[in-house]
């Protein structure tokens, strides 16, 4: 995919978006992973596993303040807020700062992160990111101010009723939207689905997530392990057999000053395991591997008694499979208990991380 719009980059001119940071992109792009037994987890470039796994966890009990990812080291939701800080203490402009000065740059969103950490005052005010996907997950207000966990709601929906076309959670609620910006963003991943089929005798979930705005280099990524592991959880919780992630980019693009990282990306050497390699042939890996690169799988097929990587896996561990008489007070429990510990991953041996600054 990454791949594709280097190509778009050389054949189109810039477009101009909110963030100032010009992007190559396409509209609509669809990728498929089999989570039955690996984990969909680049190691073209690693990951900051523990982030997003940290991340879903704040997302799933309802969490919309800064200071559960601050307390956990997660840094991908800083800027936002810190802009908005900046800009309300001294009219500062976050993005000009931080080509003017870094160091001063640097100072000031340290200052404000200690802030978030140790004063609960501040953090209710200046860490508080409005009602983003947490909100939307759990506590969805509908016109006459009932909130509705959606999450827990489908989580059981899946158990009472699995073959439903209507496991459905919606992140995207138009009345929100711009209460979402002050401090945070809209969803980007806007909408999943969850679909219950029999595969080989056995009940199989899977998830398709709608994704409005795909930052390739930075953002899809994390996505795809975030919701892959969320697909993991509800199957676990729910005694189902994980199936397929699926996702589905709308805009679909690099920024400009994402370039240079990706074509590093692009030039590495993929690595794929042996056991990988038979069982699913280089035709699944050139629609699937890591980058989604053809070329690279077929270059793998070659150096297949080269050093090879392992794929990793992730398991659910010390969370309750509930039975089907289970009721959504013990759902909610569940969802509001979930921690990193829950969430196994074994043989993650990717290359190093490429850097790059987010679009704020």
């Amino acid at each position: 995919m990454m791949q594709e719009l280097i190509q778009v980059s050389k054949e189109t001119t810039v477009q101009k978006n909110r963030t100032g940071t010009d992007t190559y992109g396409i509209v609509g792009k669809m990728l498929h992973f089999d989570v039955r037994e690996r984990f969909p987890l680049l190691t073209s470039k690693k990951l900051p596993i523990n982030s997003i796994i940290h991340e879903l966890v704040w997302f799933i009990r309802g969490d919309t303040n800064l200071k559960y990812l601050v307390d956990n080291n997660v840094k991908i939701w800083n800027e936002w807020p810190f802009k908005r800080f900046l800009q309300k203490n001294g009219g500062i402009n976050s993005k000009e700062l931080l080509i003017e000065d870094k160091i001063k740059y640097g100072a000031y969103m340290t200052t404000f992160l200690e802030n978030i950490k140790n004063d609960t005052e501040f953090a209710n005010k200046w860490g508080e990111l409005g009602p983003v996907y947490g909100e939307q997950w759990r506590a969805w207000q509908d016109s006459k101010g009932k909130k509705i966990d959606q999450l827990a709601n489908v989580i059981l929906s899946i158990i009472h009723e699995p073959y439903s076309r209507r496991h459905i959670v919606s992140a995207w609620n138009p009345g929100d939207i711009d209460k979402m910006a002050i401090a945070g963003l809209p969803p980007c991943h806007c909408m999943f689905q969850f679909s219950v089929k029999k595969v080989n005798g056995e009940d199989t979930l899977s998830c398709k997530l709608t994704q409005r705005s795909c930052d390739t280099f930075l953002g899809v990524p994390f996505n795809i392990a975030s919701y892959a592991a969320l697909l993991k959880l509800v199957a676990h919780i729910t005694g189902k057999k994980a199936g397929e992630f699926i996702w589905s980019g709308g805009d679909v693009h690099i920024y400009q000053n994402h370039i240079n990282q990706v074509n590093e990306q692009i030039n590495r050497t993929i690595k794929i395991t042996k056991e990988d390699l038979k069982r699913r042939g280089a035709g699944h890996y050139a629609g699937n591997v890591q980058s989604g690169l053809p070329d690279l799988a077929m270059e793998a097929m070659k150096n297949i008694n080269g050093d090879l990587f392992e794929s990793p896996t992730l398991n659910i561990v010390d969370i309750p499979v509930l039975q089907p008489s289970a009721s959504i007070e013990q759902i909610i429990d569940i969802l509001n208990n979930v921690r990193l510990e829950n969430f196994n991953v074994e043989g993650y041996s990717p290359l190093s991380a490429i850097k790059g600054q987010v679009a704020v």
